[in-house]
């Protein structure tokens, strides 16, 4: 062991975690009593471990380093709590009732004056009496019809203005005394205006802050009336008890009353009503309290004086604990607490009243005081003696003391007789165990007798008919606020042994039976010390409780094997040190002491002091009635205990459900500060801080020190008095500490760090932000300049009085009826604009559950509202001591337990200091160093702990943050070429038909949809829309808009198609890293990531405009994959679902959902004949078939394929396979070798017999449809083209050409071999799948170029996983320090590694810089430009656009009866109908032959035989497409011989042969040797009509064509049964009105 100090130079830390960090709770790690003693450099040495992290954000200035001392801040610091970012969604909705009651305010302002009564320092009660007897006696002159309220103080409101301006005025105010009238002067000077308008804007959120005197003014009004009639207490109001009465014992009783407070909300005001109990001090004789604190059931039973200890135990309960201060200590103490008010009784009815300031040593009958006579004499009297002569009355009890009252240096006493205690005084010392039983029994109520009692407060107080209320319009509704809540789902927790079972927590609480430790320890040597009597714990006891305590520690992975090395009685705690030390002697190895105890002892502290801090043994105490009567739910949290303090883990949270701020090094912080009971200024405070240490988080390190109250010097009276805060003074060291032992556990910075800080009530958010968030900077900065970690810090309160109660009965849980374990309100009552909400993540046990209140007082890490709430609920899960969530999370549950266990370290320290004064900051400087050194663990306390976030659970910072901003902006970016250089439209051709269904699902909805039938398409026959397409684009979409317009963002629904193939690509991006992080790590899914993000293959169907079923499709072909891989890997029903419902999504979207659904069964099957199957396999192909082909059916297009198509047979009959080769396993492990082989071949023969006969049958009948053309052309890539020349036609059906690998997907060529080597040489089930796919792909994009799509995310999942192994094997030759020549040579391997990986290293680095410029290069020119607008470049260089489509179409729809009839070629059907809304004969769907070919037959016959189809067509318009004017290359002529061969494809086109149209040479021409069938077609007539007239080029003739670059063969022709009627600009589209039949001959151009 060594101390990190010597390591880097910074003296006095030492590392802490182990047992004691892991907060079983052995022991406090290590603390320090301030900065360490270093130089910069020193500070500066430990930087060299640490990298960067985020910035700080903007406008907050960092700490400067101070040349050695501590940081000190360059530029002040102001801290203001964020704006509550959302609200929650997460969870089952519950109505919920909160004891808040909405205060209506009006409008107007306020008059705040400022009262000063002379002479002060009278209690409020007194000063209420003064103001309301001025207020009275001035009614006429100063107060006329006002009513004014006061705060008891010095603040004074009034709804109008009083008569006195703005000048001080004095006023005279008599009290009636018991004795003498008492006289005050009053002064009353106006302050200022309180607006009520500026309170109600801040509660609408139209102003940041809430004007806090507003606040206060309110609150005076309502708090007037019940200060004057009730006790007031802080903020609750208490009357005696009359009819029932709750003893505590000790002269002490409970009170009850009610709390009121005013809380601005959202929108509104509300006033906070609870029940409230406190202790007070009986009204009673003080001789009858001196028997009840004495425990003396009679009073005659005292027949003597008083003891020394009974003298004391009564001096402190009546006076207080000063008997043994120093005087300067004494005088502290009287200024915080004073002893009981008493009333005499021996006056007749004059009963003045009088402060107990002492008890005297001496009983009444001896204790003298000096008496004046009567002659002027001073003599020495006892009380008796004067009390006989001045009162004529015999002390009954003259043997007791007296009580001295008033100040101590007058010597006035009285007997004990004479004395009542006075009512009203409430109890603040602290209550015994047994007092605090007893007030918990009292005072608990059920979730619904709370409710009836807080509404019943509200009935009987009767706010509407307070007059100062009513005098200030202010109104109070009489019912509980009604809220929404939520219920959280709980988190999983994992435990560990073989089965690694996960506990589902219900209702709270979750069963560890059956389930063993994460990581349990395994203890062989321990011992037992038993320090109670051996009557009360015998050893046959002990026995029976060690062999108990083994079965369980056993069963729960944490065996205690062996017998106790030691095992002795032993008494008091002087006894224990030495034992300790015998222990540590005899056994070195010495791993636990059980200690047993009789009960509440000394003994424990001591435990705990040696253990922890002399001697580094861990100790577990445990009762001796325990050990007397053992239960396995007993011994069962001892393991608990145990185990995590010897090092061990109990349960994590199960990973895959922890919120994503896990991701990431993170370290949660937990801080609280405890201080001694009021008053009591002696002790000091201890202030704790404990962060995790492991990324689980389980195992926790802690950081203590003592805070003495600081000493402040009045500067108007110069009294000095003691005054404690609650802020961490030293919390940058603390947190220093912390962050090093998190480093050296972990090798890892914490990127974030939240802080959960209990203790501070909301009046001190803000001065405790100010100084701790300045603090965790400058700790952070003392590591490394440049380290500033995001910082979230969150108030947790659990003294405050909102409670929450189930609106449905139904909803109430447990015994009493509170609200589930989970539920959160972070609504209706809540602050109006800052982040805070009510989490109650306990479930209640007895009496109403207290939710806690959790305020967000910074944020650097932006957490969402649902990410802080299941983080902060999921922590509180996390608390090892029991099976049962906690009511705050972890972090801040151990800060308190370790500010408590300090407590018991300092028991000797205090005890030896105990006699000595503390006058001097100096002094305290040097106890509280000595009282810090008290509680610094031993050595030997600290274990090493698992560095979780080295094992590759986490990417660093920096590779995180490129990794989100490739996946999210770079995808989405990249893809907006388009939309920049023209502007949003919609792509190609399919698009548009997709774009005009999607609207028509957006504004008739999905019934309408379902049931279209489209009479603009395929005339005359129509089309049924529902059952003929994919819904899921359309369907998508529609989504996404009713969500957005949901939330209030318009949008139409044209932009949405036109982003959604960008946005989808960035899930697409996610999803592949998921993907490839399955498939082998991080960084393989990083680079994979980063590389699909811009791929050409993928980027060419899903840039801004494309909207068509692969913008989506992609994803969801990845998503099903990455379920599939997760499904085989955990054989789970859930991951298996998950992907038939991708799968389903799938198939609605796209039909290339057949790839997929045969690749799953191949993988299946190659792991069958791989002896790969297994149990795992079986469950996730059996839920992936049977629930997605059920799935899939539903999809009207799909609708029986699944099980009728060839094309799926293989998933049926691998599906079958897979449930015999299950049933051949299952009973080979139940028959002998012999029988298993005759029933083997059995049954494989009828089967085999009735499968064939039962396909034979089927295909017989019908049943089973043929492979489809499209299937076929895949397997053959010159079937379409022999024999479906319209599939063929496509030029995305055609083959891929080599070059556009390399397009397509550049470096991804060359690192995908190298790819799929890694996968061969590290073979595993998911590595066989990912070679299944890309070999089959690389297959089917060389068959089809519109296949690339489906290569490309493989090729650079395949390629991620080779640069990431490539790296990976080279990264680790590359040497930060220069290596010399003599060293290399000695190199057994090879001289020059580092060169070498550095040259490959370097190699890669350079293939991904120029695989970004190449993709964003193709991006751009190549796949950006939309086909409806056509862009040119000048030979200046300049841009031109051509927007004749969209002119065209715009004509059609202006310029032709609704009804028309537009024949086209097929490619612009779609088109057509979406943008011109008129009828088409033909589109893109290509789904009827026949139609298709008796257009292109329409098209390659001449006018007289055209006409005649086109009249039995009922065609009205014809539009061609004519490229030859502006050398657009993709018009109708250059698809002349498509059309040509669908034409003659079909019976009625049999006259039409390609060769006719082609020149005698045999070639394609329009020119004068062109074959008179081609000049005299329909095409070439509507194409290059009056084309012969116009010059093209300068120095070309007439009719030039540019895109064939030849003068057209037939000029002069004319137009007999159509009419031109439209041309657009640049004579790319043609439009002709086809002429009736009466009106044929002639032309009429347009």
């Amino acid at each position: 062991m060594y101390h990190l100090g010597h390591a880097i130079g910074v003296p006095g830390y030492m590392p802490v975690g182990g047992q004691n960090a892991a907060l079983g709770l052995l022991s406090v790690p290590a603390v320090n009593n301030g900065p360490s003693v270093g130089t910069v450099q020193q500070q500066q040495n430990l930087a060299v471990a640490y990298g960067n992290g985020p910035g700080l954000p903007s406008g907050i200035a960092p700490p400067s380093l101070a040349p050695g001392g501590p940081l000190s801040c360059s530029v002040p610091l102001q801290f203001v709590a964020p704006r509550r970012p959302n609200y929650g969604k997460q969870g089952d909705q519950i109505m919920l009732k909160a004891n808040h009651f909405q205060v209506r305010i009006p409008s107007g302002i306020l008059h705040h004056y400022e009262v000063l009564i002379q002479p002060d320092k009278c209690p409020r009660r007194v000063n209420r009496e003064i103001i309301d007897t001025m207020v009275q006696a001035y009614q006429q002159k100063v107060f006329n019809k006002n009513r004014p309220v006061f705060d008891g103080k010095k603040n004074l409101y009034s709804k109008e203005p009083l008569p006195i301006g703005l000048d001080r005025v004095e006023l005279e105010v008599t009290l009636p005394g018991e004795g003498d009238d008492r006289k005050f002067r009053v002064t009353i000077k106006w302050v200022s205006q309180v607006s009520l308008c500026d309170l109600q804007e801040a509660l609408e959120g139209r102003c940041r802050t809430i004007p806090k005197d507003s606040v206060e003014a309110l609150d005076v009004i309502l708090r007037h009336l019940p200060s004057m009639r009730y006790t007031p207490v802080g903020r609750s109001f208490f009357s005696p008890p009359d009819r029932f009465f709750h003893p505590l014992g000790g002269g002490r009783e409970v009170w009850f009353g009610f709390h009121q407070s005013i809380r601005p909300s959202q929108w509104k005001m509300m006033l906070n009503i609870d029940v409230s109990a406190t202790a007070f001090y009986k009204s009673m004789p003080a001789i009858e309290y001196l028997a009840e604190v004495l425990e003396v059931p009679n009073i005659n039973d005292i027949r003597r004086p008083l003891n020394d200890a009974q003298r004391v135990k009564f001096t402190k309960e009546i006076k207080g604990n000063d008997h043994w201060l120093t005087t300067s200590q004494a005088a502290t103490w009287r200024l915080c607490c004073l002893g009981l008010k008493i009333e005499i009784t021996h006056c007749g009815s004059m009963r003045r009243k009088y402060r107990v300031c002492n008890v005297t040593r001496r009983p009444a009958q001896t204790q003298t005081f000096p008496l004046q006579t009567e002659s002027g004499q001073t003599v020495e009297c006892t009380v008796a003696k004067y009390f006989m002569d001045k009162y004529r009355m015999k002390l009954k009890y003259p043997f007791l003391p007296c009580l001295q009252v008033g100040q101590e240096q007058k010597h006035t006493y009285l007997p004990l007789e004479v004395c009542n205690v006075v009512p009203g005084q409430r109890c603040i010392k602290k209550l015994t165990d047994t007092q605090t039983s007893t007030m918990i029994k009292a005072t608990a109520r059920s979730a619904p007798d709370r409710e009836h009692e807080i509404n019943e407060l509200v009935r009987k107080a009767d706010f509407n008919n307070d007059p100062f209320a009513r005098e200030f319009g202010i109104s109070i509704s009489p019912c509980m606020a009604e809220v929404c809540g939520r219920v959280l789902v709980p988190p999983k927790l994992l435990y560990g042994g073989r089965t690694r079972a996960m506990a589902m927590p219900d209702k709270g609480v979750w069963d560890m039976r059956g389930k063993q430790f994460h990581t349990g320890v395994e203890i062989r040597t321990w011992a037992i010390a038993c320090f109670a009597p051996q009557h009360m714990c015998k050893e046959d006891a002990l026995r029976s409780f060690t062999q108990q305590l083994q079965k369980i520690s056993h069963d729960a992975g944490m065996p205690i094997s062996g017998q106790p090395c030691f095992c002795k009685y032993a008494t008091g705690p002087d006894q224990v040190e030495p034992m300790f030390r015998y222990l540590k002697t005899q056994f070195p190895n010495l791993q636990l002491v059980i200690v047993v105890l009789p009960g509440k002892t000394p003994v424990y502290a001591e435990v705990k002091r040696v253990g922890d801090t002399v001697f580094g043994i861990a100790s577990q105490c445990v009762q001796a009635k325990n050990v007397n009567k053992t239960s396995a739910q007993t011994l069962s949290n001892l393991c608990l205990k145990i185990n995590v303090k010897l090092g061990g883990v109990n349960s994590i949270l199960v990973p895959s459900i922890r919120p994503k701020v896990f991701n990431e090094p993170v370290i949660f912080l937990g801080a609280d500060i405890t201080h001694p009971p009021a008053g009591d200024n002696k002790k000091p405070s201890i202030a704790a801080l404990v962060g995790s240490m492991d990324a689980h988080p389980s195992r926790y390190g802690a950081s203590v020190r003592i805070q003495y109250p600081k000493r402040i010097t009045d500067e108007r009276s110069g009294k000095t008095k003691d005054e404690r805060t609650e802020r961490i003074e030293e919390l940058a060291f603390m947190t220093k500490e912390l962050l090093i032992q998190f480093y050296q556990s972990t090798r890892f910075k914490p990127t974030r760090i939240v802080l959960y800080r209990d203790g501070v009530s909301e009046g001190q958010f803000y001065q405790v932000l100010q100084h701790e968030l300045r603090a965790i900077r400058e700790a952070c900065i003392m590591l490394e300049r440049g380290y500033q970690p995001g910082i979230t810090y969150i108030a947790v309160q659990k003294r405050h009085h909102t409670r929450l109660f189930c609106a449905d009965r139904r909803d109430m849980q447990g015994k009493s009826g509170n609200i589930p374990a989970g539920t959160t309100v972070d609504s209706g009552i809540t602050h109006p604009q800052e982040f805070d909400f009510y989490l109650c993540s306990h479930a209640g046990i007895q009496g109403t559950s207290r939710p806690s209140h959790y305020h967000v007082l910074w944020d650097d890490n932006n957490f969402a509202a649902d990410e802080i709430q299941q983080l902060t609920y999921q922590l509180c899960h996390t608390y090892v001591r029991c099976t049962r969530s906690v009511s705050i999370p972890a972090p801040a549950y151990y800060a308190h337990l370790v500010a408590f266990r300090a407590r018991y370290h300092l028991v000797e320290k205090e005890r030896d200091s105990g006699d000595g004064s503390v006058n001097s900051s100096d002094d305290r400087q040097g106890q509280a160093s000595g009282l810090t050194r008290a509680v610094l663990i031993h050595p030997n306390s600290n274990s090493v702990i698992a560095r979780e976030y080295s094992t590759g659970n986490y990417l660093s910072p920096t590779l995180l943050a490129e990794h989100f901003n490739l996946a999210l902006y770079a995808p989405f970016s990249t893809r907006l070429f388009s939309v920049l250089r023209f502007e949003s439209v919609i792509h190609e051709f399919d698009p548009y038909f997709n774009y005009r269904t999607t609207k028509y699902l957006t504004e008739e909805g999905f019934y309408k949809f379902h049931n279209w039938f489209d009479d603009r398409a395929w005339y005359p026959l129509g089309r049924i829309i529902g059952g003929t397409i994919y819904p899921g684009l359309m369907m998508t979409s529609t989504i996404l808009y009713h969500v957005l317009h949901f939330f209030h963002i318009t949008v139409h629904i044209r932009e949405i198609c036109v982003f959604l193939a960008p946005f989808f690509s960035s899930l697409t991006t996610i999803v592949t890293y998921l993907l490839t992080k399955e498939l082998k790590n991080e960084g393989a899914g990083l680079i994979a990531a980063a590389m699909i993000s811009i791929v050409p293959g993928y980027i060419s169907r899903s840039v801004a405009g494309s909207y068509d079923n692969e913008g989506i499709a992609i994803f969801c072909m990845l998503l099903t994959y990455y379920f599939w891989i997760k499904a085989i890997k955990s054989g789970s029903i859930y991951w298996s679902s998950l992907c038939a419902i991708s799968y389903f999504y799938m198939v609605s979207s796209w039909g290339g959902y057949v790839f997929l659904i045969n690749l799953i069964p191949m993988h299946v099957l190659a792991l069958i004949i791989c002896s790969r199957f297994s149990h795992r396999i079986y469950v996730a192909y059996s839920v992936v078939y049977c629930l997605g082909t059920l799935l899939s059916m539903q999809i009207p297009f799909v609708g029986f394929q699944p099980v009728q198509s060839s094309e799926h047979m293989a998933a049926l009959g691998v599906f079958g396979l897979v449930q015999l080769y299950s049933f051949v396993n299952y009973m080979r492990s139940k028959v002998n070798e012999d029988t298993f082989n005759y029933l083997f071949q059995t049954a494989i023969s009828f089967v085999v017999v009735v499968l064939l006969s039962g396909l034979l049958l089927a295909e017989f009948l019908g049943k089973i449809a043929p492979w489809t053309g499209r299937f076929y052309s895949l397997l053959d890539p010159s079937y379409a083209k022999n024999h479906i020349p319209i599939i063929a036609s496509v030029s995305e059906h055609q083959p891929t050409a080599w070059s556009s690998f390399y397009i397509d997907t550049h470096v991804a060529v060359f690192l995908f071999p190298a790819g799929l080597y890694f996968c061969f040489k590290h073979l595993s089930d998911s590595n066989v799948f990912i070679i299944l796919y890309a070999v089959t792909s690389v297959y089917f994009a060389g068959v089809m170029v519109r296949l690339m799509l489906v290569l490309a995310p493989v090729m650079c999942i395949v390629s991620g996983i080779g640069a990431s192994s490539v790296i990976s094997l080279f990264i680790k030759d590359i040497e930060l320090n220069s290596t010399s020549k003599r060293t290399k040579k000695a190199d057994p391997t090879y001289p020059y590694k580092q060169e070498v990986a550095t040259s490959v290293v370097g190699i890669l680095m350079f293939f991904f810089v120029s695989y970004t410029f190449h993709c964003t290069s193709v991006t751009s020119q190549a796949y950006s430009s939309p086909s409806i607008v056509l862009s040119a470049t000048t030979s200046d260089g300049s841009n031109t656009i051509f927007d004749d489509f969209r002119e065209a179409y715009y004509w059609l729809s202006h310029n032709t009866p609704v009804d028309a009839k537009v024949m086209s070629w097929w490619d612009y059907g779609y088109q057509i109908t979406a943008m011109a809304n008129r009828t088409v004969l033909v589109d893109n769907n290509t789904w009827n032959n026949t139609h298709i070919s008796r257009v292109g037959q329409a098209m390659a016959s001449p006018e007289e035989k055209a006409y005649e189809i086109m009249l039995e067509l009922d065609v009205d318009y014809v539009l061609v497409i004519f490229g030859g004017m502006i050398g657009y290359s993709s018009d109708d002529i250059n698809k002349f011989l498509w059309m040509v061969r669908i034409g003659g494809s079909t019976e009625k086109g049999r006259h039409i042969h390609e060769a006719d149209y082609l020149s005698a040479s045999g070639e394609y021409r329009i020119d004068r040797e062109a074959s008179p069938t081609m000049l005299n077609s329909l095409m070439y007539k509507l194409s290059y009509y009056r084309f012969g007239q116009v010059y093209t080029e300068s120095s070309k003739p007439q009719g030039y064509d540019r895109v064939r670059h030849a003068e057209i063969g037939n000029k002069n022709f004319e137009l007999d049964h159509l009419e031109e009627v439209y041309t657009s600009e640049h004579w790319l589209v043609r439009i002709y009105r086809v002429k009736p039949p009466a009106n044929r001959g002639g032309s009429t151009a347009a």
